[in-house]
């Protein structure tokens, strides 16, 4: 009978787990035809996103990490901000399919649906399958999971990574010591750590959870110690080399510090402190942050393993640096995915604590709470930033025909569509950061629409064509 029983539980086990993955694959597959719609005109190109298509459309053409300029002059991507792991996909289905939107922003579809898949993944491996299902279908009714992950940016890609190493740190801690664990552990954190400098905050969260680990018993061994610091070497010695062509000077240092030129940094400190306690967004985050600390403290701070230590420290740390950015809410985002994987600790804790008895009443209300604000802000706004002037940018350059030389004045996304590499580009970053030079040798100028104040033509153009948001210009 004990063996008849042991074969019926495994079978029971098996058949969970099967219901489980059929559950995040189909809301992943909802993800994925989200995701879809609208993929090319929302959000539509921007200002950020042609700097890092043009750098992707190098590598695979050229293989030539920089930004171009003028037909003879390159800048490096010290001030480019995404590193070669978001970079290097977008390059290689540029290189397969062409220079094309769809080419770009389809691998970024499949970083969507990947986080979907690898947080709800690592989420079962925290509070079971349940809590698993949920942080899927938060992920999948997220509105900016896909208004930043439509982009060619970095925080998808980037947040991807962290979830697959912190994937591998709860097997660790969970008695795995295969060195190899470890390797990869490691690699996908470096791996992530470099793929926006909002993830570089992953540094010392991961070396927290390791510092738990040792202060619970785990002592590394050679191996697990050459497992760590070989994928360290490696991700940096490339990144070093792709993002800076060597060590970073102190100018390429003080703007990852402050990107923004600001002046005042104290000041723009205190007036997004404000605006964490008095607008929606912000205060949404600080209701999920309450209820997973409340969770966590219910529960036993005892309890708490290295990585949610670790999740909370990024969460932590995202947190500080936002306060020293410009204030745009996808600052924070990283922090916002990394509370909705905590999050249904707060339903499997209160649920088991307070409730014996008909447990699925506090958590369906829990998942309607939550899904239905996810819900109403993804169906207010199904298509953010939405836009096809860039449509009309694309034809226009696809039927230029020897017309004469072009420069692209503040239009990166332009210079992405624009085929060969005759022409000329200006960039005015920010007030302190400006790449290539304005000068009057182009016989036709493609610039935003209206012009910004601060770009200053000079005076012998004039318009010609507009073309939406984007304008050409003629010399007289």
């Amino acid at each position: 009978m004990g063996i008849v029983a042991k074969a019926i539980k495994s079978w029971h086990a098996v058949s969970k787990g099967r219901e489980f993955w059929v559950g995040l694959i189909v809301i992943s597959v909802v993800g994925l035809s989200w995701g879809g719609k609208n993929l090319l005109d929302s959000p539509r190109p921007w200002f950020d996103e042609g700097i890092y298509l043009q750098v992707a459309k190098n590598v695979a053409q050229e293989g030539l990490w920089a930004l171009r300029v003028s037909p003879q002059q390159t800048v490096g991507l010290e001030y480019v901000t995404v590193g070669f792991p978001v970079i290097l996909p977008v390059a290689f289905s540029i290189k397969i399919f062409g220079a094309s939107l769809l080419a770009a922003r389809g691998t970024m579809l499949l970083w969507i649906v990947l986080g979907i898949l690898f947080g709800g993944y690592l989420t079962n491996r925290l509070y079971g399958r349940k809590a698993g299902l949920v942080t899927a279908l938060f992920l999948a009714s997220f509105g900016p999971w896909y208004a930043n992950g439509k982009n060619v940016m970095g925080e998808v890609p980037g947040l991807v990574l962290m979830l697959v190493s912190l994937i591998f740190l709860t097997k660790i801690e969970k008695g795995s010591r295969d060195w190899q664990d470890f390797f990869w552990l490691t690699i996908f954190a470096c791996l992530a750590a470099v793929s926006k400098p909002s993830f570089l905050v992953l540094g010392p969260a991961m070396a927290f959870a390791i510092v738990i680990l040792f202060w619970r018993g785990f002592r590394p061994t050679r191996s697990s110690a050459a497992a760590i610091i070989t994928p360290i070497v490696l991700v940096s010695a490339v990144w070093m080399q792709t993002q800076f062509g060597g060590f970073p000077g102190s100018d390429v240092l003080h703007h990852y510090v402050n990107p923004y030129g600001l002046d005042d940094v104290g000041a723009v400190m205190r007036q997004n402190l404000i605006g964490m306690f008095t607008h929606s967004t912000p205060l949404h985050l600080l209701f999920m942050l309450a209820l997973i600390m409340v969770a966590l403290l219910l529960r036993g701070w005892r309890k708490t393993s290295a990585t949610e230590m670790a999740m909370s420290t990024v969460i932590a740390l995202t947190l500080f640096s936002y306060l020293r950015t410009a204030g745009w809410y996808r600052y924070f985002f990283v922090a916002q995915i990394m509370c909705f994987v905590l999050l249904p600790i707060f339903m499997t804790v209160t649920s088991e604590k307070f409730f014996k008895t008909k447990r699925w009443v506090p958590e369906a209300l829990f998942l309607a709470m939550f899904l239905s604000a996810n819900l109403f802000a993804l169906l207010r706004d199904p298509s953010p930033m939405f836009g096809q002037d860039w449509r009309k940018m694309n034809a226009w350059l696809e039927g230029k025909k020897s017309v004469g030389n072009i420069a692209f004045i503040n239009v990166p996304e332009a210079v992405y569509f624009y085929e060969g590499s005759d022409y000329r580009q200006y960039l005015r970053i920010t007030d302190k950061l400006r790449l290539g030079e304005m000068d009057d040798e182009a016989e036709i100028l493609m610039t935003p629409n209206p012009l910004p104040e601060t770009i200053v033509l000079p005076a012998d153009y004039a318009v010609s064509e507009l073309l939406g948001s984007y304008a050409v210009w003629r010399k007289n």
